[in-house]
């Protein structure tokens, strides 16, 4: 459960919640109160005049270079190489592999340059052994490390993680996003671990599982390959030591996330259906008195005396459309 609320967050960065604001605008209205419509509205269809007082540099350039679009670009393509780096040594210790055979439904091959046991791929995945591995573990500690990958498979870990990491290379700027992934890998190794718990492997075999892992390999360097060793290793068999990694949620803990999970679903929805809808606008220039001052005044609109007329003085259009929505 705490994985897939991490999730929703880095999902969030992929379907912002003014989505759900834009969906809310195609509710259904109730039919609006017919307005006359005043001659001067008419003028809408008509040029401006262009003002001999109005500043250019109120104006886009039009040949200033987007800095910041370069810089955004940079940052994505320097994480994409970064990433792609690492796929292609994956690949290549893949092509060498030799397959084995192990008692688990995924194909499993030894690589010579593997870095640790890991499942790779996720529309058709593979578990992944370095050589000699099997000769270090007995037969009861390689059943829990088999049973911690296959819990990978069927969760579809290395799916998420994917969609994560091309979250990552979007808003590579944003460190909130790597904060988000830290806590994925964190939270998916942890339900692995309950789940090997609950299957009935012993605790103590796990964890020494684990620890000959660590003391001979090092940790994959992809969040999209699924491995035993991720995250803090230190704090997770301390907590498998202890038991307290299978403790189910309360029904009142399960009924209040779900309830969190449709408050913040459905008020964007709302607050785009309640966004005022007008039959007719009427745009002119602004009095040429002070050409840098954007905003003067909004009368009128929902909530006031008068609901089904806006009047917005000395206001630019994109002022008016971030602040209004029509």
């Amino acid at each position: 459960m705490r994985y897939w609320v991490w999730l929703s967050a880095s999902l969030k960065f992929l379907f912002p919640l003014t989505l759900l604001v834009s969906l809310g605008t195609l509710l259904p209205h109730p039919a609006p109160r017919v307005i006359p419509v005043a001659p001067a509205i008419l003028k809408i269809a008509e040029p401006f005049t262009p003002l001999a007082v109005y500043s250019p540099a109120l104006a886009p350039a039009q040949n200033e270079v987007n800095w910041l679009g370069i810089l955004w670009s940079a940052g994505f393509f320097a994480v994409i190489l970064v990433r792609c780096r690492s796929w292609l040594r994956i690949r290549t210790a893949l092509r060498a592999a030799t397959p084995v055979e192990l008692p688990i439904p995924v194909p499993a091959v030894i690589a010579k340059h593997a870095t640790e046991p890991g499942i790779v791929g996720f529309l058709r995945p593979v578990l992944v052994l370095p050589p000699k591995l099997l000769d270090h573990l007995t037969a009861q500690q390689l059943t829990a490390v088999l049973a911690h990958e296959v819990c990978h498979v069927r969760r579809r870990d290395n799916f998420f993680a994917a969609i994560h990491m091309l979250v990552e290379a979007i808003f590579w700027f944003n460190p909130l996003v790597w904060w988000i992934g830290s806590r994925l890998v964190e939270e998916r190794e942890r339900a692995c671990d309950e789940e090997v718990l609950r299957m009935g492997c012993a605790p103590a075999d796990y964890v020494e599982g684990i620890l000959k892992i660590c003391r001979l390999y090092r940790e994959s360097p992809l969040p999209c390959v699924s491995g035993v060793t991720g995250a803090d290793v230190k704090k997770r068999l301390r907590a498998i030591l202890a038991g307290t990694t299978a403790r189910e949620w309360s029904a009142k803990q399960k009924v209040a996330l779900a309830t969190a999970g449709l408050v913040v679903l459905a008020a964007p929805v709302m607050i785009g259906a309640a966004m005022p809808r007008f039959e007719a606008a009427s745009v002119n220039l602004s009095p040429p008195k002070n050409p840098n001052q954007f905003f003067t005044s909004f009368t009128g609109g929902p909530g006031t005396a008068d609901p089904t007329l806006l009047r917005c003085v000395n206001v630019s259009l994109h002022c008016f459309y971030e602040n209004v929505r029509p």
